[in-house]
């Protein structure tokens, strides 16, 4: 049995069945039995971050429900959550759930300050333990595998050396660490984080999602199977809403049922990503931990209130917005041969259209020319869609909430060696 006081982060792994922490008198203690052997990865998430840092700045907010957003719901506190109201969701349905929340617009300067006190707090913990390595997934939350040194992944090494590997009482040190960044960050910033530790990168994130709000929790690969067959699929990274309705309709509404199909079953009705479902419903997960995260995409986008109608003041939208991103990427000197153009109908359905070319772009100019024909292509298909009878458009369902363009498959500038101009006629 090991246990840890995640008060004052003492080690009482000979006093088995204590109610309080002997030292402090605290009764949180976190216990576990299992093998810290084969426990190599903790996950550490900062709960409804936007909201939290409204709150604590806004304290007579501190009793109600609130949401983070604009047209969408970014965070949403626990007490919103109680209404049913969760991040991703339109905000007309969270006030329809929720008619008390309170709608805060979001200040990402601030939220972008916490993020990087968090990264300098964590970055420290590789002072003492220079064989750890951090992988932050978001400005909200991080990875941290104690369990190799080496470059590559957990699954790229399986026989790790004595020296690679980071000894038991090392990791230990780092379970206290991990605890004493929890607490210092709900004492001093009023910031409450969840610690989820597990073999994977997977099971850490669900062993979060089980634990919040301020937990810490454990779940080994031993027990992962039995403890994930009693729940939904949407515990599951990447299940969302629509995924899970999906399910539904196939008659699985419990993880069980996802372990029960055999994976040929599973591929006919959800093609590539079978693999990944099958997988996660048994706890497996074979991705790597990469401590310097290389971008693969950069996006974005604007939402409108309300709905706009006009395909000219679409297409001027969207310029704005290609501008706007390619003074990013020529910032970062970087060039991407993907260009995606995101809308968001008025009925809230969400249409994505795709085009690659054979070599790397980051001119405005030339992210427009592909956005605005993926554009041209939406809308007249659109136009298509709701023509009557009559041959005629009704235009009050035409309208767009949201517009966004992403640039993909990004590379370094000078990877690229030729020089190219784009003629729209040439790629169309």
């Amino acid at each position: 049995m090991h246990n840890l006081c995640l008060s004052c982060q003492s080690s009482l792994d000979d006093k088995k069945h204590l109610a309080f922490c002997t030292l402090c008198g605290s009764g949180r203690i976190f216990r576990t039995n299992e093998n810290l052997e084969q426990l190599k990865v903790a996950h550490i998430d900062c709960d409804s971050f936007y909201a939290q840092i409204e709150k604590r700045d806004h304290r007579q907010w501190i009793a109600e429900p609130i949401a983070v957003g604009k047209m969408v719901v970014l965070s949403a506190c626990y007490i919103a959550r109680m209404y049913g109201v969760r991040a991703g969701m339109p905000m007309f349905e969270a006030r329809a759930l929720c008619p008390i929340l309170r709608i805060v617009q979001p200040t990402f300067s601030k939220y972008r300050s916490e993020n990087l006190i968090l990264r300098q707090v964590v970055y420290a913990l590789k002072n003492h333990h220079p064989k750890l390595r951090i992988e932050f997934a978001s400005i909200d939350e991080c990875w941290l595998d104690f369990g190799t040194q080496s470059n590559g992944s957990i699954r790229n090494s399986p026989r790790l050396t004595e020296q690679q590997k980071m000894p038991l009482t090392a990791r230990k040190k780092v379970w206290q660490e991990v605890s004493a960044i929890q607490n210092k960050f709900k004492q001093e910033r009023e910031i409450s984080i969840s610690v989820g530790i597990g073999e994977n990168k997977l099971l850490s994130k669900i062993a979060v999602r089980c634990c919040k709000p301020q937990g810490f929790a454990v779940l080994s690969t031993a027990k992962a199977k039995n403890f994930l067959a009693q729940q939904s699929p949407q515990i599951l990274p990447g299940v969302g809403r629509v995924t899970a309705q999906r399910l539904r309709q196939q008659g699985i509404t419990r993880i069980s049922q996802l372990q029960a199909q055999p994976l040929w079953a599973l591929t006919q009705r959800w093609g590539r990503f079978a693999e990944q479902l099958h997988n996660m419903s048994f706890g497996k997960d074979k991705s790597s931990i990469f401590e310097k995260y290389k971008r693969k995409s950069n996006s974005i986008e604007r939402t409108f209130s309300p709905c706009i109608y006009n395909r000219n003041t679409m297409q001027n939208e969207l310029k704005g917005l290609c501008h706007k991103l390619a003074q990013q990427l020529q910032k970062r000197n970087e060039a991407g041969r993907t260009i995606v153009l995101k809308l968001r109908r008025k009925d809230l359905s969400i249409v994505s259209r795709t085009r690659s070319i054979s070599y790397p772009i980051s001119d405005s100019r030339q992210i427009f020319n592909i956005a605005a024909y993926n554009l041209d292509n939406e809308i007249s298909q659109s136009e298509n869609e709701r023509r009557g009878a009559d041959n005629s458009i009704r235009k009050s369902q035409l309208g767009y909430r949201l517009i966004g363009v992403a640039i993909k498959s990004l590379q370094d500038k000078q990877h690229s060696t030729k020089k190219h101009i784009l003629v729209q006629q040439s790629l169309f």
